[in-house]
Order: C-alpha cells, then structure tokens, then sequence
C-alpha cells in the first residue's frame, strides 16, 4: 500500500510542473489510423491551430489495443482507430463512420458481378489484404469461414492504398473498404461485399478532455459527417 501511495504521489508531483506552464490545456495527443492521420489529421490540425496558436501535438500511428495503452499511461489523450472490441469501462466513446467491406477488381475482372464468383469457384484470382491480425481482414475471415470458404491470402499489404495499388498492376483481387470521395487508380473499380459486417472507425478517450481535445472530437464528428454523406 505505501509503495502504491508513493507511486501515486510522484506522478502528481510530475505534473505539477506542465500544468503550471499551461502545456495541459494547449497540447493535443493523438493515436490513430495511418490513413486519418495522413489524409485529415493535417487540415483538422490547421483549424485547430487557428483556435490555439500555441497548441503542442503528438501523434501516433496505432491499432485500438496500442491506442488504449498509451491512454491509460497517459503519453496519449484520444484516440481515433478502428473499432475492434469493447474498451474498457473508464472510457468513454463516439462512433465515428461505418465503412462498407469491398472488392477492388482491376479490367480482367470487369464483368464480375457477384463477389460469391471469387470463393464458389467459377472465378479465380489471388488476394490481397492487409495482414491477418488486421481487423478487416479478421472480420472478412470470419465471414468467409461461416460460409465454409478458405480464401488464402496471396499479397499481404500494409495499408488498403498499396492494396488498392497492387490491384491495380493487375496482381490479384484487393479486399478494402468503401471510403466516400476516394480516387481509386485508374481501371480499378469497387465490388461490394453487402452481407459482410461494416467495419467502424471511433473516437475514443479516457477521463476529462482539455480544450483542444474537445474541439477536435467536434471537427472529427463534422468531418466524418460530411464524409458518410459523399
């Protein structure tokens, strides 16, 4: 107990020292996905700086798990990833955006119609995913293993634009899903997977937010509002 006690009261007095300077109320500590962090995070960061000139950012490229780490040690202060379990119960939590689960077919592949030709044996092509452990490919797993499917992954690649951009040079089928707006590479085109499950992307943190923090979760609520409804 006196241990603990001792523990508490250093990280108190480490504290002290930021929350007199300010840097509390002025910094934004940012986990989240690779594609909101290169494609909106420098916008949202622009109008966020116009509020607090002084604001301090920190981001970092993470998975929910890593992201709910970082929180509760307190080296981050939102997070924004996909949603791939329940978090636990000091968090609090905003679904952001659900996307749509999708095939990306280059030209070879044009008159296919139904994403069931891939896995029933009238059509067949290598895949490309992400990696196993990547909640899009888990739940496209999934769904293919209650049909009594086993669809190997061919390519396996690290975001869904190198996904997007493998199909295109004509490597195999990508699976990725449906983002409002994006430009996909020339001759490649979307075949929905409609009765797979949406993947869904949330804000989420743990405690009080500061000022900027608050402000951000309003212009990322916003944004994604005008995202869904491209």
């Amino acid at each position: 107990i006196i241990t603990r006690a001792f523990r508490f009261l250093n990280q108190r007095l480490g504290d002290i020292g930021p929350l007199l300077r300010g840097e509390f109320t002025q910094q934004l500590r940012l986990a989240g996905l690779g594609e909101l962090l290169k494609s909106h995070m420098p916008d949202l960061l622009q109008a966020l700086k116009r509020k607090f000139p002084q604001l301090k950012t920190r981001l970092y490229e993470r998975n929910q798990q890593e992201a709910i780490s970082l929180i509760e040690r307190r080296e981050a202060d939102l997070a924004v990833t996909v949603r791939e379990s329940s978090l636990p119960g000091s968090f609090s939590s905003r679904d952001l955006i659900r996307l749509p689960m999708v095939l990306l077919l280059p030209p070879p592949f044009a008159k296919v119609r139904q994403a069931g030709d891939f896995w029933n044996g009238k059509v067949t092509a290598p895949l490309i995913a992400l990696p196993e452990n990547e909640m899009l490919t888990k739940c496209f797993r999934a769904e293919l293993l209650r049909r009594g499917v086993n669809w190997p992954i061919a390519i396996e690649a690290s975001g869904i634009d190198l996904v997007a951009n493998y199909v295109s040079h004509g490597m195999g089928i990508g699976l990725s899903v449906a983002v409002p707006g994006r430009k996909l590479p020339a001759g490649v085109r979307e075949l929905p997977l409609k009765e797979f499950p949406d993947i869904v992307v949330a804000a989420f943190w743990r405690g009080h937010l500061n000022e900027p923090c608050r402000m951000f979760l309003d212009l990322l609520l916003h944004r994604a509002s005008e995202v869904a409804g491209r």
